[in-house]
């Protein structure tokens, strides 16, 4: 099971002879209760996005979609829901085979060196040394390559910025088969943001990539643009 704040979710390989799409779990249905202002109780409705009419939602590999839509419509949710960690509401999803890596706009640096940080959830040992260097510097944090083996408290050494570059620098190293991007470059100026996507789809040209965003200089590196909105997918 995927973790969302930055691990791969490995997904096993699809039946032999096309027996299916890749593997499908049900989602528990749960309510959950908040105390709303002036003590009442609000109930978030078990609803799932469909796509629309001839709207095909999925990327396809090496392509990249944008979901847009009105805040509070449901687009991180549905990335918790695909990483698995979003229980409440009714339905079944369709997980894609392959190695898929969720990076929201907080990601989760583990204790440690930088270097594992980067590799995360991977053994750093499985990397070379230049691969790492070299992922770091492609995400603009080249002038941290002496402190890779420095074991330090890097979510509070790096700024917001900094953090969702060392993401990126997994992302980049890593190479998954699926990438989800849940507002992961929203710390970062119009210029940094755009060089980096420009960076991910140059690099990783075999990766299907996800994103949740609104920027337009974000949008001009995407495939499709959908839009969610009272459960359904549908072009923008």
């Amino acid at each position: 099971m995927a973790r969302h704040g930055g691990a791969p979710h490995r997904l096993p390989a699809r039946p032999a002879g096309g027996a299916g799409r890749g593997r499908r779990r049900p989602l528990p249905h749960r309510r959950r209760r908040r105390r709303a202002a002036g003590g009442g109780a609000l109930h978030r409705p078990a609803r799932w996005p469909r796509p629309g009419t001839g709207c095909r939602a999925a990327p396809a590999p090496g392509e990249a979609v944008v979901i847009t839509g009105a805040s509070g419509s449901g687009k991180s949710t549905l990335f918790r829901a695909l990483a698995g960690i979003w229980p409440f509401g009714t339905g079944r999803i369709a997980l894609p085979p392959g190695e898929a890596l969720f990076l929201p706009q907080r990601p989760y640096i583990p204790l440690g060196t930088l270097r594992a940080a980067i590799c995360y959830p991977h053994d750093a040992a499985e990397y070379p040394e230049a691969a790492v260097v070299a992922a770091l510097e492609q995400a603009g944090l080249g002038a941290l390559r002496d402190r890779l083996d420095a074991v330090e408290p890097w979510e509070r050494r790096l700024s917001g910025g900094e953090q969702q570059r060392l993401a990126l620098a997994r992302a980049l190293l890593l190479k998954p088969r699926w990438l989800f991007l849940d507002e992961a470059t929203a710390s970062l100026d119009p210029e940094a943001e755009e060089h980096l996507y420009a960076t991910l789809r140059r690099e990783l040209p075999e990766t299907a990539i996800l994103s949740i965003a609104h920027r337009p200089a974000v949008v001009r590196h995407h495939d499709r643009v959908l839009r969610l909105s009272e459960g359904r997918i549908g072009p923008a």
